[in-house]
């Protein structure tokens, strides 16, 4: 069950998901074309982008970001974050690296509509990791942790955002 009940798991949400991971370059296009071949096989009549998706080509990440934008119309960027958080796949060791790559891509988004408090510690964690404040990497990862979704993650599998 999803536990966050302003994450609707639809194909759009879907579309803006991998959009935002295939920009961010964290989602390996290997897993991507699995979950889309996954849906296809579950859909009496799979949308265009589905099809389009699970016939792609590594060299093809422009053309995916752009044919996904249409398909995640109407998804806002709070709850494409939402379901970012879900699919981070959270290193065991935690570098500054990884834990930067994380606040980078998490800090594309604007979460002030529904999570204000969300976003003034994502801007204090950013600001404190830019001025290598110490604990900031086990934080950041505190902070993702926290928001990791059971039900997100598993519609999306094997799709996850590599750190």
């Amino acid at each position: 069950m999803n536990n966050d009940p302003t994450i609707e798991l639809t194909d759009a949400l879907a579309a803006g998901v991998f959009r935002a991971g295939l920009k961010a370059g964290v989602l390996n296009l290997t897993r991507l074309i699995e979950w889309a071949d996954l849906q296809m096989a579950a859909q009496a009549e799979p949308a265009t982008w589905l099809i389009d998706l699970s016939i792609a080509q590594p060299d093809q990440i422009n053309e995916i970001v752009a044919m996904l934008r249409p398909a995640a119309a109407g998804v806002s960027n709070e709850v494409i974050a939402k379901a970012g958080f879900a699919l981070a796949n959270l290193p065991a060791e935690k570098s500054a690296k990884s834990a930067g790559r994380l606040l980078l891509g998490l800090t594309q988004y604007e979460l002030h509509s529904e999570a204000s408090a969300d976003q003034e510690e994502l801007n204090r964690l950013e600001e404190a990791f830019t001025s290598d404040a110490e604990g900031t990497i086990e934080a950041v990862f505190a902070f993702a942790a926290a928001r990791q979704n059971p039900a997100v993650r598993a519609f999306f599998a094997p799709v996850v955002w590599d750190l």
